[in-house]
Formats: structure tokens, C-alpha cells, sequence
């Protein structure tokens, strides 16, 4: 649904182009990394930016391209965040398993992750969903690494959610 909704806004773009006379361009590889580097990362863009051949760039280019891709990870880790914190959400409680273990031990397996790696992503994950959303946010936009981000959370994991999210106020600016 969203791409045919994404189609539509496209056609309507182009449909007026034609009456104002302007003739459509497709972007130039510049144009497109450039929007990488900073526009929000729509699907568009990252399937025009995964087209991109970075073994024919450039120096200057490939350095843009290269930060365009980061902001793609940093996006997808966040994303990868927020499905573990749904997993810890559906996960069974039990008395004998919490249902942090049980999410752990699911994403551990499935993400071919160590035991250590996947309670600190339940850990993390939680946080930034539950008490951390501009840290969330910044990292779906993928304006905020996941190394930074996990870090945040990891450091305010034992905070009260207020004094967690006047720590991230303050550390936020200065993250990127």
C-alpha cells in the first residue's frame, strides 16, 4: 500500500510538471547522494542510493556516499531495535524464564548473536523505546549511530525515566 500510495504522489508530481511545461529529470548522482548525506531516508532514496556503483565515484563522492549508507545503517539498527523490544513485548513471562531471557535467547539465535550481545539489544531496545524516544527517533532517522545510541541507553538503564531523558537532552545535541 505504501508504495502505490508512494507512485501516486509521483505520478501527481510529474502530471504537474507537464502542465507548468517543466520537463521531469531523473537525479543525477550527485543530486542523490547529497540528499544521503541529510534529506529524511525514504525508500526512494535508499533504493536510488543502493543503485549507486561506489567502486566508479570519485574521492569526494564516495566520502558522501559513504556517509549516506552510514545513516542508512544507523537506520536499520534502530529498526532492528524496535523488533526486539516488540519480541520482549510478546514474549512469554514465566517465573522461571522472564520474558527478557526468553526474547534474548529467541535473538541471540536468530540474529546469530552471543548470549551477552542479546540481553544488552533487549536492554537497550527497551530503553530507547520506553524512556528514550528522541534518542529512537534520531536513530531511525538514522541522524544517530547505533553504537551511540545503544551507549546512551546502556548509561541511563538504572535512571529514573526523567533523569534518563535529561541526560539524553543534554548528550543528544552533541551526538552528531
Amino acid at each position: 500500500m505504501f508504495e502505490s500510495e508512494l507512485e501516486g504522489r509521483l505520478r501527481a508530481v510529474l502530471h504537474a510538471a507537464e502542465l507548468d511545461g517543466a520537463r521531469f529529470h531523473a537525479p543525477t548522482v550527485e543530486e542523490v547522494i547529497a540528499l544521503g548525506e541529510s534529506a529524511p531516508l525514504t525508500p526512494a532514496l535508499i533504493t536510488q542510493l543502493w543503485a549507486i556503483d561506489a567502486t566508479q565515484l570519485p574521492a569526494d563522492l564516495a566520502v558522501g556516499y559513504g556517509v549516506a549508507m552510514q545513516r542508512i545503517s544507523n537506520a536499520a539498527a534502530a529498526r532492528v531495535a524496535v523488533a526486539a523490544h516488540r519480541v520482549a513485548q510478546t514474549s512469554p513471562d514465566d517465573p522461571q524464564v522472564p520474558r527478557e531471557l526468553s526474547a534474548a535467547s529467541q535473538l541471540g539465535a536468530a540474529l546469530g548473536i552471543g548470549s551477552g550481545a542479546a540481553d544488552a539489544l533487549v536492554a537497550e531496545s527497551t530503553q530507547l523505546v520506553e524512556v528514550l524516544p528522541d534518542a529512537l527517533a534520531m536513530a531511525l532517522a538514522g541522524d544517530l549511530s547505533w553504537r551511540k545510541a545503544s551507549s546512551l541507553a546502556s548509561n541511563t538503564l538504572g535512571m529514573a525515566p526523567d533523569k534518563a531523558r535529561q541526560v539524553a537532552g543534554k548528550v543528544l545535541p552533541k551526538s552528531w
